[in-house]
């Protein structure tokens, strides 16, 4: 897991929380090495449409309050015009990531996100 996003878990100790960043980072992963690779295998495939079960479910109890967030997070200076996380989640099949590099774009400004919610928490 991200260490700083490891680090503010930590501090607010929510377990739905720890369970949306570690299927976050699954995605993440995934998407990752698709893009390395350049290719997409089966178990690639399967494993997408399995995280893609779970972080629907572990998203949707966030999903209004990190709205806040994402809505200021940028790339390449233009905040962004729509909801990273379900762009992402909602994709039809991992084969959309290939060669995506909007969606590699997409990563760090949600994870900034993220990590901005996090530390909303901390601090009220």
């Amino acid at each position: 897991m991200n260490p700083v996003t490891r680090s503010l878990l930590q501090q607010i100790g929510d377990q739905k929380l720890e369970v949306f960043a570690q299927e976050w980072d699954a995605l993440e992963g995934l998407i990752i090495a698709i893009n390395r690779q350049n290719s997409l295998s089966f178990a690639q495939q399967e494993e997408f449409f399995q995280i893609q079960a779970r972080l629907r479910e572990s998203y949707r109890p966030i999903e209004n309050e990190l709205s806040q967030f994402w809505r200021n997070a940028k790339i390449k200076g233009e905040l962004l015009a729509a909801d990273p996380y379900s762009k992402l989640i909602e994709a039809a099949s991992a084969q959309e990531f290939l060669g995506n590099w909007p969606a590699m774009q997409t990563l760090p400004a949600a994870r900034e996100a993220f990590n901005q919610m996090l530390m909303g928490r901390i601090s009220a």
